[in-house]
């Protein structure tokens, strides 16, 4: 549960496995996704990824977040998501996909929200995902391929 990461408060770095952060995020999504009987998700883990310096809980609210926008990708019809974690031996860099087969939607077109630098009660709501994950990932990358969107969050060792 949210509960083995409460050690770490938002602004707390510690030592990640990701495999097991990805893990805490779909447990987190788990009742949505049991409700969706016309969506199926997938989950493929490297298991040779090497533990990271990190903060758990911002990992786990990107994962929510992006998930999310993959339901809402596929709307009302049926649909797939995919969870894949990789390590990439030769840039020591681990990526997090993110894939699904909605409609398509590139959250990284999206510009910086102009209120971010504005007081809180003088900002607009909403149109803070897609910042939050480009400040917590050190890479962000979106591509579609067929009629699958893919998104790609790179964390370097």
């Amino acid at each position: 549960s949210l509960l083995s990461f409460s050690h770490a408060t938002e602004d707390e770095l510690t030592d990640i496995n990701i495999n097991a952060v990805v893990k805490e995020a779909l447990q987190i999504l788990q009742n949505k996704l049991n409700k969706l009987f016309r969506l199926q998700y997938h989950v493929e883990f490297s298991q040779k990824i090497p533990r990271i310096h990190g903060n758990p809980t911002q990992i786990i609210q990107v994962i929510v977040n992006l998930m999310n926008n993959a339901i809402d990708a596929i709307g009302e019809g049926s649909g797939n998501i995919w969870v894949r974690t990789k390590f990439d031996q030769k840039t020591k860099s681990i990526s997090i996909e993110i894939e699904d087969d909605g409609k398509e939607f590139d959250p990284t077109a999206l510009s910086e929200p102009e209120h971010v630098d504005k007081p809180l009660e003088e900002r607009e709501i909403g149109g803070l995902g897609i910042h939050f994950v480009k400040k917590i990932m050190e890479e962000v990358s979106y591509r579609r391929k067929g009629e699958k969107n893919i998104l790609t969050l790179v964390i370097r060792v």
